[in-house]
């Protein structure tokens, strides 16, 4: 196995996402303010790629592909004290939150190692 494509970091983290549209607001065409919330995952990163997965039943749930120009960096919300960011440029940017402060600085360092291979 190459030494990029093993297991660098798993743990739980949590994603800042934006809610879908409920059935009311659906039917009746009103607008619905944005809206988001936070949901735990399980992340694996593995060589290139992060890898989420239900919390619960281990089904995946998607990835991201961690190409070079990707960054992590430190990410500050009111409500999250350890929260971070993904910056893919222009497919957007993924906000996580760790469980605590050094958590979220070997996730940020992991993502940016692989980054930058």
């Amino acid at each position: 196995m190459a030494e990029l494509d093993k297991v660098i970091k798993t743990g739980l983290l949590e994603v800042h996402e934006r809610a879908k549209r409920d059935a009311v607001s659906y039917i009746t065409g009103q607008k619905v303010l944005d809206k988001f919330f936070w949901r735990g995952y399980r992340f694996v990163l593995e060589g290139h790629e992060l890898f989420y997965y239900n919390s619960t039943g281990g089904e995946q749930v998607g990835k991201i592909k961690m190409a070079y120009g990707v960054k992590a960096r430190v990410h500050d919300m009111s409500d999250r004290v350890f929260s971070f960011c993904i910056d893919r440029g222009i497919k957007g940017r993924m906000v996580l939150s760790a469980s605590s402060e050094e958590e979220r600085d070997i996730w940020i360092a992991a993502i940016n190692t692989m980054c930058e291979h």
